[in-house]
């Protein structure tokens, strides 16, 4: 286990006693003396808490398959029937938690799922310390039996398409392979015959992909030497294999159309002259004729209207139109060898004298960046956007029947997006806006429609902000300006304002940044593509693209009963609003809190609401063959768990139960909702969560938690989690907690956070619970800005505060490292919520600065501030700590070396919330303070100081292993 590496900061505190307090107090009890009732949530506890993830429904609906995954540790494969008791489980290691999972698979007739396993803890970290390569194992199980069949070195695998029969596994290539001076990155291709269990393997697959249907897989082959290069299709009903292009040259991204009708991929040559490959194009229509398919090549060395010094670019994949009159990919360009252009000279004659030394090496080039005031994007922002940049490529097309070379973007209009039908694109220009979206936050566009037949194009709106893409029918796009909407016909160049006539406002009178008339963002385009549904913040209204009519209100009683109802979207593969089918809605109480999901049927007047409760509703999905339906279901106390039910949502049966431990463990006793008005008489609200075994009339340590609106999450279940505070660990220990509401005044974010929250803890107070001598505050980033403002205005117990702005002046003019952008923007249009820059508004900038008023602060702080923070600057940790330290003020920084905005490193999460925790049970319950929190840690113990308490984080498996005694 590794140490945290963490450097402690620290100012003397106004005469606590000296009291050393191990972590270990966050340890559960040893088993034998555990209570018989249940006990607190301690750190191992949280740990073990576990989630679901990549849940999918097999396509008949008889099976849901999930990944089932503690916070620390070995995951795995859950899959259960919806309507039966049975259940097959299969560990699957340490899988990622988030992202790089790889997704589970149903085969089309439900009788297969198959899914990738890892290494477990001990190998994982074997292969981690040793540099090894980790590599996964495929799992490929039979639903009726449970039986299951393994396959190694697996790092890939799907089903055929529609078709039952056939499921490919794709294998590692020998870690040998990648240490070879002529790369290639073909390796094995397994595909199995699910009914009978042959199985034929196919050497050097670089790619592979199966047809809609299943009918055809098409693998590009890469082997060493570019020995039988090429692209292969086979017949799997007949077995029979066509070699549909080969060449000394290398194949890639190949990718078939939705249907299955065609395909296309890339083809590249190397040529001495250049330092990449030049590429060219591949393509096939016609599958599913009589006749076969045709071959189409695109090769643009041969074509003389293609730019000069391009080359078709490997980094975007081609693809036909939907006509299948045109191949769509992208064009870069062709980076010349240094010697390429001497070369040629020496074929047309003696070369000229040098005009200087050879090249340079590295060490006699300077170490310089040149930040010009004219840059559009700043040196830091290139930096971040390098390979973004360099991998970027231009949309061009190939018209097959024309045998003609279409370029529809260049510098002038670098992005272009086909519309469907593929009649007309759209470009957007931002050059002339570039700079100063980067130094105010407004970004604008000019827009254009591009005829796709001959690249032609003609400019529809100029500085526009709001362009909200093309419509389904091909032949709008839609966009927004000064409170309604418009649908701008590309073939007649007219736009239309197709708000003006409805009863509602478009305008989200809720957003209170620094931007003039925002809109509420559009639902999308129907699929008959006479309409588009736009949403008020209420209701969700179809209106026709033409205009011309008031709109249909579909929710009906949004706006008037105060619901927010947002459409959920149950088809993945849905390209546009089929109207005819029944729609889903979530419903949220904007005042009651109370949730659920609506579904409105064709012809009828308003949706029927099917579930609506003191809960969360989420994860509604349907199975793609059948009307079986999942929801997921989640309260203060309950974690969001499955329902398997109908299409009515009727009578829901829970099918998943992720953390039955929880009932061994202390939970909130309930949760109160608090309206209050704000110090500006805005009308807000809190949700106060009552600590486990709650007694009325008795007074609690209260813990604040905000960052903007919070109170939505009144009904919502909160995962225990290791990562600083948690609203369950601390409830389930003795604490209330508050989340207030914040709304926003321009130029007083920190004021406004005084004006919402200290009110939300004077009604708390008021309603019986709250000790207010026993407050203690806590926020990140954005809330730990709040958090080190409220502290200059108001005392408390005590305070964290995780990354915070403290100086709005000199972080207005500091850089977001993560994006390499400067923070102005995020200032005048975003957060920060200021209109112009400090020296247009000094005084504001200035009374909402914390380190301006550090003098006034009485709280025990600790500060949180990172040293690769890329988010908020970590000198505004520095100055804040700084400024009290020089003041004398109760103050301590934690700095976890190597961290960005936010923990990512297990170990560093764990030391920060024990810390956490015994920081606040020490100023709140009254326990004693530990001796690092007291005294201090000096930079030559902190090495023995860190080994200590790294005991305390590990695995409860690995903490419970004695140290064998020394002789």
């Amino acid at each position: 286990m590794k140490k945290p590496k963490v450097l402690f900061i620290i100012v003397p505190l106004i005469l606590l006693a000296v009291f050393a307090v191990s972590a270990a107090q966050d340890k559960p009890a040893d088993k034998a003396a555990a209570p018989a009732g249940p006990r607190p949530l301690a750190l191992q506890d949280i740990l073990a808490w576990k989630s679901i993830g990549s849940a999918e429904l097999s396509p008949d609906g008889n099976w849901l398959m999930y990944k089932l995954s503690p916070l620390e540790g070995e995951s795995e494969i859950v899959i259960r029937q919806t309507k039966g008791t049975k259940e097959h489980r299969f560990p699957i290691g340490e899988a990622p938690r988030f992202g790089a999972f790889a997704k589970t698979r149903f085969s089309s007739d439900s009788k297969w799922a198959a899914f990738l396993s890892y290494p477990g803890s001990n190998d994982m970290k074997a292969l981690r310390k040793e540099k090894k390569r980790v590599t996964t194992t495929a799992v490929l199980t039979n639903l009726a039996t449970g039986e299951k069949t393994e396959f190694e070195k697996v790092r890939s695998l799907n089903f055929s398409g529609e078709n039952p029969g056939f499921l490919a596994l794709h294998r590692y290539a020998p870690e040998s392979q990648e240490k070879e001076k002529d790369k290639w990155t073909g390796s094995d291709l397994v595909l199995r015959e699910l009914a009978t269990g042959k199985e034929v393997n196919v050497g050097n697959v670089a790619e592979f992909a199966f047809d809609k249907n299943g009918t055809r897989l098409a693998v590009v082959i890469d082997a060493q030497g570019q020995a039988g290069n090429g692209i292969q299709l086979r017949n799997l009903a007949s077995s029979a294999v066509v070699s549909l292009d080969n060449d000394k040259a290398s194949y890639k991204s190949l990718s078939w159309t939705e249907k299955g009708e065609a395909f296309a991929a890339l083809k590249g040559k190397e040529d001495k002259a250049y330092e990449d490959k030049l590429w060219s194009i591949v393509a096939y229509a016609g599958f599913q004729e009589p006749k076969g398919p045709r071959k189409t090549v695109y090769d643009p060395a041969g074509d003389k209207s293609f730019p000069e010094g391009m080359t078709v670019s490997p980094n975007r994949a081609p693809g036909w139109t939907e006509s299948f009159d045109a191949i769509l990919f992208g064009i870069h360009e062709a980076k010349k060898k240094k010697d390429a252009d001497k070369k040629d000279a020496d074929k047309k004659g003696p070369p000229a004298p040098p005009a200087g030394p050879a090249d340079e090496s590295d060490e006699d080039i300077p170490d310089l960046v040149i930040w010009h005031g004219l840059d559009k994007r700043l040196q830091s922002q290139q930096q971040v956007q390098a390979q973004s940049d360099q991998n970027y490529s231009y949309l061009a097309e190939y018209r097959v029947k024309e045998k003609t070379f279409v370029r529809l973007a260049d510098d002038d209009v670098r992005e272009v997006e086909p519309a469907p039908k593929a009649q007309f694109a759209v470009g957007q220009d931002d050059r002339a806006y570039e700079l100063d979206a980067n130094l105010d936050g407004r970004s604008f566009r000019d827009i254009y429609v591009i005829d796709m037949k001959t690249g032609a194009r003609t400019l529809a709106l100029e500085k526009n902000r709001y362009y909200f893409g093309t419509l389904y029918d091909g032949g709008h796009f839609l966009y927004y300006d000064d409170g309604h909407f418009y649908s701008y016909d590309m073939t007649t160049g007219q736009s239309v304002n197709i708000t003006k006539d409805v009863p509602a406002s478009f305008v989200n009178e809720d957003d209170d940044h620094n931007v003039v008339k925002p809109p509420d963002y559009p639902v999308g385009s129907t699929k008959d593509g006479l309409n588009v549904l736009l949403s008020d913040g209420w209701d969700i209204w179809s209106v026709p693209v033409r205009g011309g009519g008031k709109g249909v209100n579909l929710t009906g009683n949004g706006a008037k009963d105060k619901i927010r109802y947002r459409r959920a979207r149950i088809d993945p593969e849905e390209k546009a609003v089929d109207l005819d089918q029944p729609q889903y809605f979530a419903a949220l109480g904007e005042w009651t809190k109370k949730a659920g999901i609506a579904r409105l049927e064709k012809g009828k007047a308003g949706p029927t609401v099917l579930l609506w409760e003191d809960a969360g509703f989420g994860g509604l999905a349907k199975a793609k063959k059948a009307e079986v339906y999942v929801y997921t279901r989640d309260t203060y106390k309950d974690y969001p768990d499955y329902y398997v039910t109908d299409a009515l949502l009727q009578n829901g049966q829970k099918v998943t139960e992720a953390n039955p431990q929880q009932k061994d463990f202390l939970w909130t006793s309930g949760q109160m909702l608090i309206d209050y008005t704000s110090a500006k008489g805005d009308k807000l609200q809190a949700a106060l969560f009552l600590p486990a075994n709650y007694e009325k009339g008795r007074k609690y340590p209260t813990l604040v938690y905000y960052y903007e609106k919070m109170s939505q999450q009144l009904n919502r279940y909160a995962q225990p989690s290791a990562n600083g505070f948690n609203k369950s660990v601390y409830t389930s220990n003795g604490y209330a907690v508050l989340m207030p509401d914040i709304t926003y005044k321009i130029n007083d974010p920190g004021m406004s956070a005084v004006w919402c929250v200290l009110p939300a803890i004077d009604a708390a107070v008021a309603a019986g619970v709250v000790d207010r001598s026993k407050v203690g505050l806590q926020g990140h980033s954005w809330g730990g800005y709040q958090t080190a403002f409220l502290i200059t205005h108001a005392d408390f117990a005590a305070a964290v505060a995780g990354a915070p702005l403290t100086n709005m002046i000199s972080m207005y003019s500091s850089i977001y490292f993560n994006t390499g952008s400067a923070n102005m923007a995020i200032f005048e249009s975003s957060q920060g919520r200021f209109k112009g820059g400090y020296w247009d508004n000094l005084e504001a900038y200035q009374r909402n600065s914390p380190v301006y008023y550090a003098e006034r602060v009485k709280t025990p702080l600790i500060i949180l501030h990172n040293d690769k923070d890329g988010a908020v600057d970590w000198n505004q940790g520095i100055e804040y700590y700084n400024t009290l330290r020089r003041l004398k003020k109760p103050v301590i920084m934690l700095q976890y070396v190597g961290e960005n905005h936010g923990l990512q490193k297990p170990v560093n999460q764990k030391d920060y919330t024990v810390r956490m925790k015994e920081f606040f049970d020490h100023h709140l319950m009254g326990k004693p303070a530990p001796a690092w929190y007291t005294e201090g840690v000096s930079q030559l113990k902190l090495k023995d100081h860190l080994k200590e308490r790294a005991k305390v984080l590990k695995p409860a498996e690995k903490a419970e292993k004695k140290e064998p005694e020394k002789k």
